[in-house]
């Protein structure tokens, strides 16, 4: 069929482009697209592609083209269609605030206060492995597993509630401590003065 091509072209393209169309909702260019890559890969695979059969031969590439294309484009969202929709964009900041870091610091304190297993527990959690996952991983029982879980949570909870309680109660002032001071001083100079 070497050779053919542009006799196929003329007789195939318009057909080829309403079959995709009808077959496939996408916008325009992605039906040219695809109808473009059917025609290179029949260029460049011509030799194996009978003349009887072309004309599904290109169908079946520009179809399945097209459903990867539509696919892509519904799954990358372009920067001006979101500005479009949302008006101006916000990127959120690339630091956290000095709170937020300073609640984050706490947060990774308090799973440093862990045993090591708990701790590799909740790690394997954070990165998205269910418990099944994480059973198979280790070498542990489901059951084991969610044990774990439930008792590092518990341990953080804890944590989490004796850090606040520490942050709420009042500090001793320098000014409560001075008479302290004061009367260690005395006791002091009294013993040095009996001497």
């Amino acid at each position: 069929m070497v050779g053919d091509e542009a006799q196929l072209y003329r007789s195939f393209a318009a057909r080829l482009e309403s079959t995709v169309r009808t077959q496939v909702h996408a916008p325009r260019e992605v039906i040219e697209d695809a109808c473009h890559h059917a025609w290179t890969q029949l260029i460049n695979h011509g030799d194996s592609v009978s003349r009887d059969a072309a004309f599904s031969w290109l169908a079946t590439t520009a179809l399945r083209h097209a459903w990867k294309l539509n696919r892509r484009e519904h799954r990358e969202l372009s920067l001006e269609a979101t500005a479009a929709n949302l008006g101006e964009l916000q990127f959120p900041s690339p630091l956290p605030e000095p709170a937020q870091r300073l609640e984050f610091r706490e947060q990774m304190r308090e799973l440093g206060d862990l045993p090591e297993r708990q701790r590799r527990f909740i790690w394997l959690r954070a990165v998205g492995l269910s418990y099944i996952e994480m059973a198979a991983y280790t070498g542990d029982t489901v059951r084991t597993v969610e044990r774990q879980i439930a008792r590092a949570s518990e341990r953080i909870r804890q944590l989490e509630a004796d850090r606040l309680d520490a942050e709420q109660r009042p500090e001793r002032s320098h000014d409560s401590a001075a008479p302290q001071v004061g009367r260690q001083r005395r006791s002091i100079e009294e013993r040095g003065l009996e001497r």
